[in-house]
């Protein structure tokens, strides 16, 4: 009789057992089945000029207002032509003109487009800790987290000019960290990083334009950048300290043929105002 209790003592634990690995492996099954969808975000047309082309899932379309790009569409824009682009929240981008743009990733926390050739301006907001957004060209790789940048590439090396935040730049082993209102061209090596001029500051002011949109961070950093640079280029500056004391300055008057306008940084905003005199204590930079 003892042994008959054993044995079926046994075989109760035994069938206990059996059945929490059966609900162990059910649990692990239903944790399985709760991965969540891959998040799919979009690029969307704010405005195009001129001719554009582009290849939506493999087909060629026309461009207009609000039409949806994703992963894998592609745009090439003529002479004198631009493209400007909303990526669903994270920021804005402006394809210049003679330019081949490709998404190669909107997935999840990967954002990823590719340049062949041509120009990008891009500002995008303050990605967070499991994002990023990387732009590559046939010789460097892009990676931002919230900046106002520029990426130009044409045959055997690509620049990069940042109005905003920093970039770090990689050119296979090697890397780089381009600083805000600089730029470095990158060929065979990286050149010196140096302040953004002459034709590298025509293209990127227009920064400012795509910066009206909501979605984009520190427009009026922008502009007040934009007249930082200006001021440097017209006047041709080139003593380091001379142009290290106008990009740190915290007010700045710009002489445009009229004594009522100036462009002043005050607690990160821009005002216009009626130009002061030179005995103006709150004036610390003024165009001879």
């Amino acid at each position: 009789m003892k042994k008959l209790l054993l044995v079926c003592a046994a075989i109760a634990v035994a069938a206990l057992i059996l059945a929490g690995c059966s609900k162990s492996k059910t649990e692990e099954t239903s944790e399985a089945e709760e991965i969540p969808d891959p998040v799919r975000h979009r690029a969307v047309v704010l405005k195009t000029q001129g001719m554009v082309k582009a290849v939506i899932s493999g087909k060629s379309v026309r461009l207009m207002e609000r039409t949806e790009l994703f992963e894998g569409d592609s745009i090439s824009t003529g002479p004198s032509s631009f493209v400007d682009l909303e990526i669903t929240g994270k920021g804005v981008a402006r394809i210049k003109a003679l330019t081949d743009f490709r998404i190669n990733g909107l997935m999840n926390t990967n954002l990823q487009i590719n340049i062949s050739k041509g120009k990008v301006l891009t500002s995008l907001n303050k990605l967070a800790k499991n994002e990023s957004f990387s732009v590559i060209t046939p010789t460097i790789i892009a990676g931002v987290r919230g900046t106002s940048f520029m990426v130009s590439t044409e045959p055997g090396s690509s620049s990069i000019a940042v109005l905003t935040g920093k970039v770090k730049m990689n050119k296979g082993s090697s890397s780089v960290e381009v600083t805000e209102m600089k730029e470095i061209k990158a060929g065979v090596i990286f050149e010196k990083e140096k302040v953004i001029g002459g034709i590298s500051l025509l293209d990127i002011k227009d920064m400012a334009a795509i910066t009206a949109v909501e979605t984009t961070r520190d427009a009026d950093k922008i502009k007040i950048n934009l007249a930082k640079l200006e001021i440097i280029d017209s006047k041709k500056i080139k003593n380091p300290a001379e142009i290290n004391r106008i990009l740190n300055a915290e007010t700045i008057d710009i002489d445009r043929d009229s004594s009522e306008e100036a462009v002043i940084m005050k607690n990160g905003k821009v005002q216009i105002r009626e130009k002061k005199t030179d005995t103006d204590e709150n004036l610390m930079l003024k165009e001879k």
